[in-house]
């Protein structure tokens, strides 16, 4: 489930920015209306499994919210990472403004970051339970590799 709708990111932003970071170098001008909308459900899809990486430690993902300020912050984060998406996918000078849309997804990122670890709360969305059946474990785990450890051996110092 996607946090913001390809409208809500035009409101956001506008039309012809979206079209303009939708162009590739290779793409055909003009770009047909349909590869636009994919890319930009894609980059939308990108940003809310992002952001639900986030959230699973501390809530049932996708995040369900009433609360107005809630739905505020979870639409404005996922549009500000579509964005910075959309502009990394087409790529960016230094200095640009495209490289400042880019910047502006670290704020979120910070957010994402501080609702992981508990220090923030998203408005209206309740924590699970961790003595739950089927919750995310709350602490960190590790997974190996299947392949079995062989250490080298320099040949020379045989």
């Amino acid at each position: 489930m996607a946090y913001a709708t390809q409208a809500e990111l035009v409101t956001a932003y506008s039309a012809s920015l979206l079209e303009r970071l939708c162009i590739r170098a290779d793409d055909p001008v003009p770009l047909d209306p349909a590869v636009q909308t994919a890319r930009i459900i894609a980059a939308l899809d990108e940003a809310s499994g992002l952001m639900d990486g986030y959230f699973q430690s501390g809530y049932n993902v996708p995040v369900q919210t009433a609360i107005p300020s809630g739905i505020t912050s979870l639409r404005n984060c996922a549009c500000v990472l579509a964005i910075s998406a959309l502009v990394r996918q087409k790529g960016y000078t230094r200095g640009s403004e495209d490289e400042s849309l880019v910047i502006s997804a670290d704020t979120w990122r910070g957010w994402l970051r501080d609702v992981s670890k508990g220090v923030v709360q998203i408005p209206g969305a309740s924590a699970f339970d961790s003595s739950s059946v089927g919750s995310a474990p709350r602490q960190p785990f590790l997974v190996c590799s299947k392949r079995p450890f062989v250490p080298y051996v320099d040949q020379r110092f045989r």
